[in-house]
């Protein structure tokens, strides 16, 4: 079996143990890698280049073609219907007026996205801005009130 030695930890690793492109392995294992995106995440400057990173790879992504949010959306819908019934309630109720959006419970940010901690519970929900949303999902903000 083929080892590798992580740049970042200097262990000797299998090769399954590291992400790779088509050519390449990359330089860090994939426990180091995790770590390190984390705390590269955690950096408020990292955040905005990241964000300004993902908006113009949709936009490459839109002028070449590939699938369309729509259609990533219409997957995602029939994967998780109780998740998409969340959202169409919420959404319906912001739209009625019954709801109204607040600012972002963790950093203030006016923007901000409903997220479901239980999509059985459509009208429980966490006011989250885009960033704060991703570090929930990463792990960095606890899920649950």
């Amino acid at each position: 079996m083929k080892k590798k030695i992580c740049l970042k930890c200097k262990k000797n690793k299998p090769l399954s143990d590291f992400y790779n492109d088509e050519k390449y392995y990359k330089s860090y294992c994939k426990k180091c890698a995790y770590i390190y995106y984390r705390q590269w995440l955690n950096n408020p400057e990292n955040e905005k280049r990241q964000r300004e990173c993902d908006k113009e790879y949709q936009r490459r992504k839109r002028a070449m073609g590939l699938i369309p949010k729509t259609e990533q959306y219409r997957i995602w819908r029939l994967k998780h219907p109780n998740g998409a019934n969340a959202q169409q309630i919420i959404n319906r109720m912001i739209k009625k007026g019954k709801i109204k959006r607040k600012k972002c419970e963790v950093c203030g940010e006016e923007k901000t996205y409903a997220h479901h901690d239980n999509y059985y519970e459509p009208l429980k929900v966490r006011w989250l801005c885009p960033s704060c949303h991703q570090k929930l999902h990463l792990g960095l903000i606890k899920a649950e009130k």
